[in-house]
C-alpha cells in the first residue's frame, strides 16, 4: 500500500470510530483543506487533522508527521498546521481502535514522537495523557 491508501484508511476508521460512539462527524468536500474532519464534540467544532503513526527507534513508541508535505515538478514544500487546525488524531497499528488527540498548541514541530510504555521518561508525550476517550467522558 502507499502512503495516501494507509492514511485514507486510518481516516475512515476514524470516522467509524466516532459514528460508533455517536459523535458527529462531517468530512470537507474539498481535499485542499488543512484539516480530514470537522467533529461536534459537546457542541464545540474542532477541526481535525488525521495522522497515521509509524515505527520509532523506541520499542514502546511510534512518531507522526504534524507537517504538511507537498511536492510538485520543481519543489517540495513543507507547512505546518498552526492557526489552521484545532488538533491532530492519530493512532498506530500495534494499538488498534486507539485513537489519540493531541491539541495544536501542545504539537511538536514537524514531527512528534509518542510513548505507550507503562513507564513514560520525563517530559514524553504519553498515550495515555492524550486518549481520545478522555475526551467523551
Amino acid at each position: 500500500m502507499n502512503h495516501t491508501q494507509v492514511g485514507d484508511i486510518t481516516e475512515y476508521k476514524f470516522a467509524l470510530y466516532c459514528m460508533e460512539r455517536n459523535i458527529p462527524i462531517s468530512k470537507p468536500m474539498n481535499n485542499n483543506l488543512p484539516y480530514d474532519f470537522i467533529i461536534d464534540l459537546n457542541g464545540q467544532l474542532l477541526k481535525l487533522q488525521v495522522k497515521t503513526g509509524y515505527n520509532s527507534s523506541s520499542k514502546d513508541g511510534f512518531m507522526f508527521n504534524t507537517r504538511s508535505t507537498s511536492k510538485n515538478y520543481t519543489e517540495i514544500t513543507n507547512k505546518d498546521y498552526n492557526g489552521l487546525i484545532d488538533g491532530f488524531i492519530t493512532c498506530y497499528e500495534a494499538l488498534p481502535n486507539k485513537f489519540y488527540y493531541i491539541p495544536i498548541e501542545k504539537a511538536s514541530k514537524g514531527c512528534m514522537t509518542m510513548y505507550y510504555g507503562d513507564n513514560p521518561k520525563y517530559n514524553q508525550n504519553w498515550c495515555k495523557d492524550y486518549d481520545f476517550d478522555n475526551l467523551l467522558s
